[in-house]
């Protein structure tokens, strides 16, 4: 699956956060280079990078 660099970094953040063993990764969004979805059971959860500022003060 080819995604934008800021959403895979995103989601090693939270790989590393969180046990995602019992979660399917989705990509319903598939022309979109900036989301994806996590899916367990019947929900969904709609991840996106679009816009996505990693917190960091550039002043």
């Amino acid at each position: 699956m080819k995604k934008d660099k800021t959403l895979i970094a995103l989601l090693d953040k939270l790989k590393s956060k969180a046990d995602f063993n019992k979660v399917e990764f989705v990509d319903y969004w598939d022309g979109d280079l900036c989301a994806i979805g996590f899916k367990r059971g019947i929900r969904l959860v709609y991840l996106s990078s679009w816009n996505f500022s990693d917190g960091r003060s550039k002043g």
